[in-house]
């Protein structure tokens, strides 16, 4: 074979070598890199979660107490603690027909019968603008309770601007009255979710023009019972009337706009500091004493996944809309939402006497392959949810006290509602024992709780939901207008009981 062959078939075999090699090598560098890649990834990720808890804190600690070695009776209460119940005007009185939620009911704001569940309408609810009396005294004589938390109807006392009824006027009075001659102290609300059609009219609280209108009503009424009247609620659960109002769209004005929500946010706050500073002014004037707060919806939110970067970044904005821009507000004099809102006013620091706790629920946030995908995650495997759907959580209200207590340290708390929808009364009482505990544990450790109101008195209208949920001590037949004491209510009355005999308290 010629020489010059030769050389030519080992060059040959020489490339078809090195392109081999180099392809092997090729694929080494390649799976080298991807590996690589894949690190940094993990890395990353792993940087950015960790990121995610300083940049969007949550509660660092989801409390999950061990009931089984826990004595639920074992509770203390101070002598001079407020127990009682509490009811809102438009849910049990009837006949309210001037608000805004009597015109939802029939349709308005979104032209549609379904804006109450079942079709149904408040009507003559539980007729208690009639049966207070007989209300008060099951109070009295069942349940032994010292105090009642209840709202004075605004459209009922200004059906027109500027138009007072004195009927209105005087019927409170005979309540408040009736409220004294049986010892339970009146715990009044100037604003539970309704308010005049009027009011609804002119844009209600989503201009601060119409401050003015709450401020005038609410000076009315004060002047009118104040003396007999010491602890005022200026505006029940803000965050709930907006998120419902102008989130979801189940409350009137059933808008959908963050925008307008986060407006709606700083005006409401703005209508309690100016309400507190007039209501004040007018405490001084009649030399009369007044404990003023405002009272806030603080059911806890938990991501499902807290190292799950989008599960706490969604925790976190619902935390903040729901409850954390009021705490703010009122510790602080300001609340911010990067391009959404940026509201100060330093009055609002000490704008409070004492502060409302209304506690119902925990929701863990997690992604789904629903739409929306971050919702609301249920394990009801491990958890145990009322007839509504909401978690049954007591440590949460030992949390959501300890929460108030750590942003406005040493201000009162008085728990202004707790209860549970349980139409089969299999739950209540477990409820009461398991929540009750938790809120001794918080005075316990410190925290100055004053008083708890269990909600409700009475089965009554749950706004949207219409009258399925059960939350009352008493179940209602809506027929005949029969209240009936619920079994599930015994823990309730009993730790009355067992609290009246430890502080020597005579009936």
């Amino acid at each position: 074979m010629p020489m010059a062959t030769h050389m030519r078939k080992m060059k040959k075999k020489v490339i078809k070598k090195f392109k081999a090699l180099n392809k092997i090598q090729l694929r080494s560098l390649c799976a080298n890199k991807f590996k690589m890649i894949i690190v940094f990834t993990c890395i990353v990720v792993a940087l950015l979660a960790v990121l995610m808890c300083f940049i969007f804190p949550v509660s660092d600690v989801t409390y999950f107490w061990n009931w089984s070695v826990i004595n639920v009776k074992e509770t203390h209460f101070p002598r001079d603690f407020l127990w009682g119940t509490a009811t809102a005007a438009h849910q049990v009185e009837g006949d309210n027909d001037k608000n805004q939620w009597f015109t939802f009911e029939n349709g308005g704001f979104t032209n549609s019968d379904k804006n109450i569940a079942n079709y149904e309408r408040s009507g003559i609810a539980c007729n208690h603008y009639n049966l207070y009396r007989e209300d008060i005294s099951m109070m009295k004589k069942d349940l032994g309770v010292n105090s009642y938390r209840f709202s004075i109807e605004w459209s009922r006392i200004e059906p027109s601007k500027g138009n007072y009824d004195m009927n209105a006027v005087q019927h409170y009075h005979d309540v408040i009255d009736e409220l004294l001659k049986n010892d339970i102290k009146p715990l009044v609300t100037l604003h539970h979710f309704t308010e005049p059609q009027w009011f609804a009219d002119l844009g209600g609280f989503e201009h601060f023009e119409n401050i003015e209108h709450f401020v005038k009503f609410s000076e009315f009424v004060f002047r009118a019972y104040s003396k007999k009247v010491e602890i005022w609620c200026t505006i029940n659960e803000p965050n709930v009337y907006i998120v419902e109002g102008y989130i979801s769209g189940s409350f009137p004005p059933a808008k959908h706009s963050i925008v307008t929500a986060l407006k709606v946010t700083t005006v409401m706050c703005e209508a309690h500091v100016r309400v507190y500073r007039a209501l004040k002014k007018i405490s001084e004037e009649l030399n009369v004493k007044s404990q003023i707060g405002l009272v806030l919806q603080l059911s806890q939110v938990d991501p499902q996944n807290r190292y799950n970067p989008i599960d706490r970044i969604c925790t976190f904005a619902a935390e903040k809309i729901s409850v954390g821009l009021y705490l703010d507000f009122f510790s602080k004099g300001s609340m911010y939402v990067p391009f959404l809102v940026n509201y100060a006013n330093t009055d609002a620091v000490g704008a409070n006497d004492f502060f409302g706790v209304n506690y119902y629920r925990n929701d863990f946030f997690g992604m789904t392959l629903d739409i929306p995908p971050i919702k609301s995650v249920k394990d009801y495997k491990n958890r145990e949810y009322n007839d509504m759907d909401w978690e049954i959580y007591p440590e949460g209200i030992y949390r959501a006290i300890e929460l108030v207590n750590k942003t406005l340290p040493g201000l009162p708390i008085i728990v202004t509602e707790n209860g549970l929808a349980d139409a089969k009364d299999a739950k209540r009482a477990k409820f009461f024992d398991r929540y009750l505990y938790a809120v001794n544990k918080a005075i316990q450790d410190g925290c100055p709780v004053k008083g708890y109101m269990a909600w409700s008195l009475m089965d009554n209208f749950e706004w949207a939901s219409g009258f399925y949920p059960r939350f009352g001590l008493y179940k209602m037949n809506y027929k005949t207008m029969k209240r009936t004491l619920r079994s599930g209510a015994k823990p309730f009355i009993e730790t009355i009981k067992k609290w009246k005999v430890e502080n020597n308290i005579k009936d």
